[in-house]
């Protein structure tokens, strides 16, 4: 038999060193809890050539191209300040590349002095940079403030247009070109700054006019170099026709086409106008067909501006422009195109699919737990209900003890214990039994011959009911399983509320939401789904939403919708995705709610705090709360439970728990606590108010009266109920009515009744006094209930019901267009 080494047996020092301790293949353990070591973080290659080293590699190396074309385009009279306008706009960590590239061709084109320019700019900037640290101290190299750097530029031009003015002997020439190299450097600086800035950071579309500016000067640098005959400036203006119109529509189009060639040959700036017109008219239908009308048009112009040779130079870059156009359409990498928008439908379509599979999942887990709770609160209310009794040995024990503390004097013990042993025995084993089951015993109950002989059996009894009520009122004491129940019955209801009013609220109405796609596209939106969703709130929904070369209008966007779905809508959210955006609309909130809350502990010279907590919040969902806690008792331990009720609530109550929920929780949480230490209860007057409807409810439990003022009348709500936390069920009333614009709600704790069923004093107050001020006459209030009843604490709460503000907020923000 071979020698089998146990898992716990102790190893040899010689084995231990031979053959080293290694972990099962199969096993891994792993510390939780507070005290688990934190896990290493995983080492990776600083310079590992990964796609976005690859990415950041190539954006370096376009910079340097777009510093060396910057660099050589020139204006009028030799001026090159285009260089120097990027250089001064670009910030860390584009500004080496653009550095680099113009200074290679400064060096390699041997221009020396605008090589002197522009490191005379960079040590501007430095200098700049360290006479302006921030708050702190710390020094942001290269990142001035956009006026600064602009500044710098104008510096630079006017320090350089100086110089070479004295060296050439201040001749006309000269003067002009300091002229013009001082207002054309900060200018084109100005307009490079949106390509280093947040998007829109500087003024609106500052990084397309960046853009803009260095495509333009590109052509620009561009426009006397061929290749084969074919000019790269021109293949640009015309790809910069296409995409424009592609993109933007037909007019923004045809005007950036033009802008182009006016930068490649003045004269021919028609001709890229006619080619984004041609292009524009028929690329609806077929794309190829634009861009061949679009380059007809062009040739066309150029034919009868120049004839043949005219013909020559521009016919190759236009055919060039729109073979590349047209190869990139077809693959998808142009916005708007066939197979872009394919791809991009079936990414989104993916996503969604995706995250309907874990919407659907985690419904069903939060199903299941849900119905694990309530399994378990009727699992361990059965328990509850059994241990609730006391158990059969100790009132088998109470029992013998009762008999043996009266039978052994007794005259009759012989008999009882003697001859009628089995027939006395039994009969405290059917007292036991009756005991367990029913609670008590009377002496109806017993044998007749055991009644008709025992002298002193009302005094056992007394003392075998006494005591079983004693074990019983232990066992309730000590049981906390009937709380845990309802405890768990109400987390339980919680998550199947919260996901039935979740279902309810994405439940899609198809025939509003067809609708409504029907409206939106016969007016020039594309979109990829409409709903229209909700019962109480309801929420309208705009997928994948295009609006092709114009931005979209939320006023007019909104009021579309509302004339399909037929009711008033909010302030959209709107969420850019993948080239287009995804809107909701949720229903317009009518009503808004504002509470003045005052508090007062009793006497004056009482150190004791309040025993009242007054609180307001506005949840998410569209409802606004206002609730009064009154601690029951005085002193800290009143202003303690009172403050916790309080907190309680706000924390269930933000987050979108149902108010009746929220109170039984609070009432099981109480109950636990009354158990626990002393009574620890509290009235609860909770306020919800709907914002979308106007419908407001009332919850009461012990609290005092509520007064409505509504058009001079007054309404009181009351109810007959326990405070939260005395009894283990929750007694609690809600009342519902409609709330109205101008209504005037006022919340009172019991100091103002000072013990009667209400205040009438409050009620004629209210609509004698009330001139709209609700500061005002919360203390006008406070103070006459201290002169009647200085003696409790006192709060009050007055909650005024207006109309919401009319959306808008956000129209002047508009969507950045599709």
């Amino acid at each position: 038999m071979p020698n089998v080494k146990k898992k716990n047996e102790p190893q040899s020092d010689e084995r231990r060193a031979a053959k080293p301790a290694e972990p099962h293949p199969e096993t891994t353990r792993e510390r939780v809890g507070e005290h688990a070591a934190a896990k290493k973080p995983r080492l990776t290659l600083p310079f590992s050539p990964d796609r976005s080293t690859a990415e950041q590699l190539l954006r370096f190396l376009l910079f340097v191209a777009l510093g060396a074309l910057t660099a050589s385009a020139e204006l009028l009279f030799g001026v090159r300040p285009f260089g120097l306008g990027l250089t001064a706009a670009a910030t860390l960590p584009l500004l080496p590349a653009v550095a680099v590239g113009a200074a290679a061709f400064l060096l390699f084109t041997k221009q020396y002095v605008s090589l002197f320019a522009l490191l005379l700019l960079l040590g501007l900037r430095a200098v700049v940079a360290l006479f302006s640290p921030d708050e702190k101290g710390n020094r942001a190299w290269f990142a001035e403030r956009p006026l600064y750097r602009v500044v710098a530029a104008a510096a630079t031009a006017l320090s350089i247009g100086v110089y070479l003015s004295a060296r050439g002997g201040f001749r006309y020439y000269d003067l002009f070109a300091l002229l013009l190299s001082v207002a054309a450097a900060p200018l084109s600086a100005a307009l490079y700054l949106g390509i280093f800035e947040k998007k829109d950071k500087l003024y609106p579309y500052s990084r397309e006019a960046g853009y803009a500016t260095v495509i333009l000067t590109a052509v620009f640098a561009l426009r006397t170099v061929s290749f084969f005959g074919v000019y790269p400036a021109a293949a640009a203006a015309a790809g910069v026709a296409f995409l424009l119109v592609a993109h933007r529509g037909i007019l923004i189009g045809s005007i950036g086409g033009a802008l182009c060639g006016l930068c490649f040959d003045w004269r021919l700036a028609p001709a890229f106008f006619l080619c984004g017109l041609g292009f524009g008219l028929l690329e609806k239908s077929t794309r190829g067909g634009g861009v061949l009308a679009g380059s007809a048009a062009a040739a066309l112009y150029a034919f009868f501006l120049d004839g043949t040779p005219g013909l020559s130079r521009l016919l190759p870059a236009l055919l060039t422009a729109g073979a590349l156009f047209l190869a990139t359409d077809s693959a998808g990498l142009i916005e708007g195109a066939p197979a872009h928008r394919l791809a991009v439908l079936r990414k989104r379509a993916a996503l969604q699919s995706a995250k309907a599979d874990a919407s659907e999942a985690g419904e069903a887990r939060l199903r299941e737990i849900s119905g694990a709770f309530l399994d378990l609160s009727g699992t361990f209310y059965e328990v509850s209900s059994r241990l609730r009794r006391p158990a059969l040995s100790d009132l088998r024990h109470l029992c013998d003890k009762a008999f043996d503390s009266v039978c052994p004097t007794c005259r009759h013990r012989d008999v009882c214990w003697g001859s009628e042993y089995n027939a006395t025995a039994g009969t405290v084993g059917d007292i036991s039994n009756r005991l367990h089951a029913r609670g008590h015993v009377n002496r109806e109950q017993l044998p007749a011959d055991l009644t008709a002989r025992c002298a002193d059996l009302p005094r056992i009894l007394a003392v075998i009911n006494n005591g079983a009520a004693t074990l019983a009122e232990e066992a309730l004491h000590g049981d906390k399983t009937a709380v845990v129940a309802m405890d768990y019955a109400a987390v339980g209801r919680m998550i199947s509320e919260t996901l039935e009013e979740t279902r309810q609220n994405y439940t899609p109405d198809a025939a509003t939401g067809e609708r409504l796609y029907d409206r939106l596209t016969r007016m020039g939106y594309t979109l990829e789904s409409a709903a229209v969703c909700g019962r109480e709130h309801r929420t309208v929904l705009l997928r994948g939403l295009r609006l092709p070369g114009r931005h979209i209008n939320v006023r007019e966007l909104r009021q579309i919708a509302e004339r399909c779905c037929h009711f008033p809508l909010g302030d959209p959210a709107l969420t850019p995705a993948e080239g287009a955006s995804d809107v909701t609309f949720p229903e317009r909130q009518r009503y808004a709610a504002t509470t003045v809350k005052l508090t007062r502990a009793k006497g004056r010279g009482d150190r004791s705090r309040c025993g009242d907590t007054v609180a307001t919040l506005s949840s998410e969902r569209g409802y606004d709360y206002a609730f009064l806690c009154d601690g029951m008792g005085s002193g800290n331990a009143a202003a303690l439970t009172s403050a916790l009720a309080s907190t309680f609530l706000s924390r269930l109550l933000s987050a979108g728990n149902r108010a009746d929920t929220s109170l039984r929780m609070l009432n099981g949480f109480l109950s636990v606590r009354s158990r626990r230490e002393s009574e620890s209860s509290t009235t609860v007057d909770l306020l919800e108010i709907d914002r979308v409807s106007g419908e407001a409810s009332l919850f009461k439990c012990g609290a005092a009266p509520t007064y409505l003022l509504r058009k001079g009348e007054i309404t009181r709500f009351f109810s007959r109920t326990a405070p939260v936390g005395i009894l283990e069920s929750l007694d609690a009333e809600r009342i519902r009515f409609h709330a109205e614009a101008g209504d005037v709600i006022v919340q009172v704790s019991d100091g103002f009744t000072a013990g009667e069923e209400e205040c009438l004093w409050l009620a004629e107050l209210l609509a004698e006094r009330w001139d709209g001020d609700g500061e005002n006459f919360a203390r006008l209030a406070m103070g006459r209930a201290a002169g009647e009843n200085g003696q409790d604490d006192l709060s009050i709460m007055i909650t005024e019901v207006r109309p919401a503000p009319a959306p808008g907020a956000e129209e002047a923000a508009e969507a950045k267009p599709a």
